[in-house]
């Protein structure tokens, strides 16, 4: 067997060739030009104007009138959030979005922990992990919830930037109460505050993503 010795910084001629990294890949690998021309695509995909905002105790979030199709009744369904906030272990708990009217709904929060709740009618699912996120960064927050039925319990699953946060959580089995209401959806804030921070996307779907779906969200947008 031979040795191949090099350079510590040989000049190559011509036009050397490797093959592209797959997408999203973020290692020491040799990056080519059709990687680089591939992560271009991906990213002009995904919106990166937000509206940004101030905190207030009398102004309430985003607001987006009551219809049938945010209305998730008994059935599986995600919420999706892009966004930022100062702070990613708060001082108090940050609604980055909700539509529950006292008894019924959802709300999701980012809590003093790092962690993140996602309150379906009265009862709260908290993440098993806390992000690791810079404070003032943006990032993608999923909840994935499948329902439960009188015999099978359901799970809620959180991911960040598509990737699952912690194990899921469990919904006992039994007969799902409706999370259907007739209130107004707030997006980073309620009815009557609102939190610092910027907002990107929030989308909520009447089913529940795969994981692959979520990591496609995550990288390309709707």
């Amino acid at each position: 067997t031979g040795k191949f010795v090099f350079d510590a910084s040989p000049t190559l001629t011509g036009t050397p060739l490797t093959s592209a990294p797959s997408d999203n890949t973020a290692t020491t690998q040799i990056a080519t030009t059709a990687f680089a021309k591939s992560q271009d695509a991906v990213l002009a995909r995904e919106p990166n104007q937000g509206v940004a905002m101030t905190a207030s105790t009398s102004v309430g979030g985003i607001a987006v009138a009551d219809d049938d199709d945010i209305d998730f009744g008994t059935g599986n369904f995600t919420i999706s959030f892009k966004g930022l906030v100062p702070d990613w272990t708060p001082s108090a708990n940050v609604v980055l979005a909700q539509k529950h009217d006292g008894s019924n709904g959802w709300i999701l929060y980012l809590l003093t922990t790092g962690y993140f709740r996602l309150t379906i009618n009265s009862t709260n699912y908290d993440s098993t992990a806390a992000n690791s996120f810079t404070n003032g960064t943006t990032h993608d927050i999923v909840a994935d919830v499948t329902r439960e039925t009188a015999s099978v319990a359901g799970s809620v699953v959180f991911y960040t930037d598509g990737v699952q946060l912690g194990n899921s959580v469990t919904i006992t089995a039994g007969s799902p109460t409706t999370v259907s209401n007739a209130v107004s959806l707030y997006v980073m804030g309620t009815s009557s505050t609102r939190s610092e921070g910027t907002v990107f996307r929030f989308s909520p779907f009447n089913r529940a993503l795969t994981a692959a779906e979520v990591l496609d969200l995550y990288r390309n947008g709707i």
